[in-house]
């Protein structure tokens, strides 16, 4: 049979996603997925439980076939190709490290597996151990590890045998968050020490944003934005993309027409302004704006009465009824003290222009 080559031309794609489609029955798991994944970058599909992420990865990784598409591998078609044909390094969620073996032989299993001389598998072994910072545990058991060391030494057996694609399914979901936020450092470190083409499944979403190069968001089966972290977050395209990541005072708005390149749209009885095009005089549009964007101020077109305050050490959560429509604020709990910020107080509240996300459903 001739080899297909991935549709997408002259680009530097590790892994690419061509209409894939999962159905189990009459269930569909995955709804018509075109994703491309770059060379070296640190991809996170990010979603909850149910979205699809996990069955994204297991056609990826080779577990499962599609119901139809294609899945390419540095431009080569590996949709029938199997998990045991792949080079692929991955690190599982219990970290699946065999009990009865040392770190040392835990990390040179793949190796030996490919059959490689005792003496190059030990120099690999030992640099990965290396890497990982376990070197000086090579002989310990398993059990003799904590659950950060244990996790390590999965990564060290995942990266040993060089894989063309290293897939993090849930990698730290077991520790604790001290640890979990050590060993999101550690990992990044590492991959981007060796530029290798990782792919992290999580439904944590400060991991996903603090770890990964670019997010897709996934959502019933299909994915609704992949971007950068930054992007996603300050510009979400869909209202399950600005409450998952994140809180956002969910608000709709009326547009009242233009003003040059700016829209004027009436939000709780007041009008704002935001550099918007295309939309449609009368429309009503659904906005996001995230909390931290919203300042306090003595006087403001938009005056409210404080209805609650919680405070959360170095931040204060603020909720502020304007014209009977509520608005969420965090901030500086320094700064929102200096306002005289106090339940029943009438506070104004201001932000820029362009905080004022302009949301887009996809439809069902």
């Amino acid at each position: 049979m001739k080899q297909q080559h991935s549709p997408i031309d002259g680009s530097q794609a590790d892994v690419v996603l061509a209409g894939v489609e999962k159905r189990y029955g009459n269930t569909i798991a995955l709804r018509s997925m075109d994703l491309s994944i770059e060379r070296g970058e640190l991809f996170a599909l990010l979603g909850p439980s149910g979205c699809g992420k996990s069955t994204t990865l297991r056609l990826i990784a080779g577990f499962e076939q599609p119901s139809a598409g294609r899945v390419f591998v540095r431009g080569n078609d590996v949709t029938r190709i199997p998990s045991s044909k792949r080079n692929f390094g991955i690190v599982f969620q219990g970290f699946a490290l065999f009990p009865h073996m040392t770190v040392a032989q835990n990390v040179g299993f793949g190796l030996r597996m490919r059959k490689l001389q005792k003496s190059e598998m030990k120099q690999r072994v030992m640099s990965a151990l290396e890497l990982v910072g376990l070197d000086h545990l090579a002989d310990r058991y398993p059990r003799q590890l904590s659950g950060g060391q244990q996790q390590r030494a999965a990564l060290a057996r995942a990266i040993v045998i060089e894989p063309d694609v290293l897939v993090l399914d849930e990698p730290m979901s077991a520790l604790d968050k001290i640890l979990r936020d050590r060993m999101q450092v550690e990992i990044r470190r590492i991959q981007q020490r060796l530029k290798m083409t990782t792919i992290l499944v999580t439904h944590d979403q400060e991991e996903a944003l603090g770890m990964a190069d670019r997010v897709g968001v996934l959502n019933g089966g299909r994915i609704e934005q992949v971007g950068t972290p930054r992007s996603i977050y300050e510009t979400p395209r869909t209202t399950f993309v600005a409450t998952f990541l994140g809180a956002s005072n969910l608000l709709t708005g009326k547009v009242e027409g233009y003003d040059g390149a700016q829209a004027a749209i009436s939000v709780a009885g007041r009008v704002i302004s935001i550099p918007r095009g295309g939309l449609e005089r009368g429309a009503t549009v659904p906005l996001s704006l995230r909390p931290e964007k919203i300042r306090l101020c003595a006087h403001s077109p938009f005056m409210g009465k404080v209805k609650e305050m919680t405070y959360k050490g170095s931040t204060t959560y603020v909720e502020v009824d304007v014209n009977g429509v509520s608005f969420a604020i965090s901030g500086d709990s320094a700064q929102i003290r200096g306002q005289h910020c106090e339940v029943g107080n009438l506070v104004g509240l201001e932000w820029d222009a362009r905080d004022v996300v302009v949301l887009e459903d996809v439809a069902s």
